[in-house]
């Protein structure tokens, strides 16, 4: 079935998968230009063809100063 196939190939692309945790700081050093380091990794991991999704991390893990990345390990 189609629900069958689709949590295999969910299942084969997490076995596949790799997940990091890049900590780009939350760039209060940064002054009125913001941010820079955190949005110059946003703007690389999304022209990456490897990455398959970035959110921001766990509080306990960094919150808005790092994120999670899934990468394609194929």
């Amino acid at each position: 079935s189609t629900l069958r196939r689709s949590r295999r190939q969910r299942q084969m692309c997490i076995r596949d998968s790799l997940c990091v945790r890049i900590i780009h700081g939350k760039g209060r050093g940064s002054g009125d230009r913001g941010p820079v380091l955190k949005m110059a990794v946003n703007r690389w991991l999304r022209r990456w063809d490897k990455v398959l999704a970035f959110v921001s991390a766990r509080q306990v893990d960094g919150g808005t100063g790092a994120i999670y990345v899934l990468l394609d390990g194929g």
